[in-house]
Order: C-alpha cells, then sequence, then structure tokens
C-alpha cells in the first residue's frame, strides 16, 4: 500500500525518477551519514586523534550493504531520528577496539547535515556486459562471482578484498573502493570518478563492461547560478551525453577515470 504519489507504481513515475529515488533511498541516505563518519575518521587518524587502524577499519566497515537495515529502522523508531543506531551498528561491525572511535567527538546535527548535503552531489551508476578473467568462457557479470576468495591473493590483492571476484567497483577522489555490480549504486564525494575490476591479475582478462553513470541536474544554463548544476535547455536532459577524453582502463591498468565525476553511456574496457 502506498502512503504518498511518490510511493505509487501508478502515480510514482509523474513526480520523480528511477535516478532521483536512489539518490534518496534509504541506503542512499544512510550511507551518506556513513561517508561522513568514515571522513571524520580518516581526518582525526592525521591529526593523531585515533589510531590510523581505526581510521582504516572504520572506512572498511562504512558500508551500508554491511549493517543491518532493519535493526537501524528499529533504533530510529525509540529515538526518532537514525544516528545513534547507526553509529551502534557501524561501531559494532568493527574489528578489535576501532569501533570506540566511531563518531568520536561528533554530534547528531554534524553527521545528519553534512549527510544530506552529499546526497545533493551524488551520481548514479549502472553497469552491463561482462569481464572474463581467464579468456576463456567463464564471465562473470557486473555483479562479479561471490563464492571466490578476494581476500587471499597470490597477485597482490584484489582491489576490494571482500567483494565478489571480477565484479566493477569504484570510488570518487581519494575516497573508499565501493562495489558498484549492475547497480544502480548511488556514489558521492569530490574529484574523479574511478572504475575497475575487481581482479588480482589484470593481464588475461578479455571483455568490458558498459557503464552509465547520471545525475540530477537543473534546467537551462544557469548563467550565473553557482548552486546548481544545469543542464541546458529543455529537451537536453535525459539524452545520452559522452565523456571524451578520458583514459580507458586497459589491461594491466584495470581502472577508467570519468574526471568529472558526470558522463553516461561510457565504457571501462579492459
Amino acid at each position: 500500500m502506498s502512503v504518498s504519489p511518490i510511493d505509487s507504481s501508478i502515480y510514482g513515475g509523474l513526480f520523480t525518477t528511477p535516478a532521483m529515488r536512489a539518490v534518496f533511498s534509504d541506503e542512499a541516505r544512510l550511507q551518506r551519514m556513513l561517508d561522513v563518519e568514515a571522513a571524520l575518521a580518516r581526518a582525526q587518524a592525521k591529526l593523531g586523534l585515533i589510531p590510523a587502524e581505526a581510521a582504516r577499519e572504520i572506512t572498511a566497515k562504512a558500508d551500508v550493504a554491511r549493517l543491518d537495515l532493519a535493526g537501524i529502522g528499529r533504533g530510529t523508531e525509540l529515538v526518532g531520528y537514525p544516528i545513534v543506531p547507526l553509529v551502534k551498528a557501524l561501531s559494532q561491525a568493527c574489528a578489535g577496539d576501532a569501533g570506540r572511535y566511531v563518531h568520536w567527538g561528533a554530534t547528531t546535527q554534524d553527521i545528519m547535515d553534512t549527510g544530506l548535503v552529499l546526497q545533493g552531489q551524488s551520481v548514479t551508476v549502472t553497469a552491463t556486459d561482462a569481464i572474463c578473467p581467464f579468456g576463456d568462457a567463464f564471465c562473470p557479470g557486473p555483479d562479479g562471482y561471490a563464492p571466490w576468495d578476494t581476500t587471499q591473493s597470490a597477485y597482490g590483492g584484489f582491489v576490494l578484498p571482500g567483494a565478489p571476484a571480477w565484479g566493477l567497483v569504484g570510488r570518487v577522489g581519494s575516497g573508499p573502493w565501493v562495489q558498484v555490480g549492475s547497480g544502480p549504486t548511488v556514489l558521492t564525494g569530490t574529484g574523479a570518478l574511478v572504475f575497475a575490476v575487481n581482479d588480482d591479475l589484470f593481464g588475461d582478462n578479455a571483455g568490458s563492461f558498459t557503464v552509465t553513470v547520471s545525475y540530477a541536474c537543473w534546467p537551462g544554463w544557469g548563467y550565473g547560478d553557482v548552486n546548481h548544476d544545469h543542464c541546458g535547455p529543455p529537451g537536453l536532459v535525459g539524452k545520452e551525453v559522452t565523456q571524451v577524453g578520458e583514459r580507458t582502463a586497459r589491461r594491466g591498468d584495470g581502472q577508467s577515470h570519468v574526471p568529472a565525476g558526470k558522463a553516461n553511456g561510457r565504457k571501462a574496457d579492459r
């Protein structure tokens, strides 16, 4: 049962789009808060306020897919906002004593307000096609092959240990690598948008992923408006635009870069 037109399977398309649903979904909202908690921990580690090992563990576990959303929902019903159960869930997910440094010195407003701002600076990624990691008929798609243990390697390590092997991963700027898969997956941050195949040996690979990156923008050219992303006159929105002048991920490199973090219909070839 829908409680508003936006939730309706019949009328919802009149008020929003799948991309915007992804941007403002519960998962995306909580992930932005987790991004803030991870960035806070890294900054505090650089200043010597918390151990560097704790910051690395917090960053590694600040992934909404690792947390119990139903439990966070129940906690939110008790206190009226999600930060308390979110911090508890993240702390419990961290190994050793790293959890005690989660949310170190921060307030609820710090995390929620910054997370809300980051929600408006995100892109939605989808992917198709496949990488063949051994150059043969075994070609898992962007979601990768989960049974393969990516925490161990004889070739220097997988890009994102613990994530499915040979799937699509990505990161923004100097942020942590995250599992992208077939999507839709919301990424946020400042800097180049980078994609990679979660592999530990690239020379024997064949195939490619086709990656589509979309983002919300305001109609018109926006002359003088520095507060919003504009995408030209009405009618331009939704047309596919290919980012040019980029480096394509080739064998032995395994990464594809989108400098502005905004592009549609580009390939991450291996």
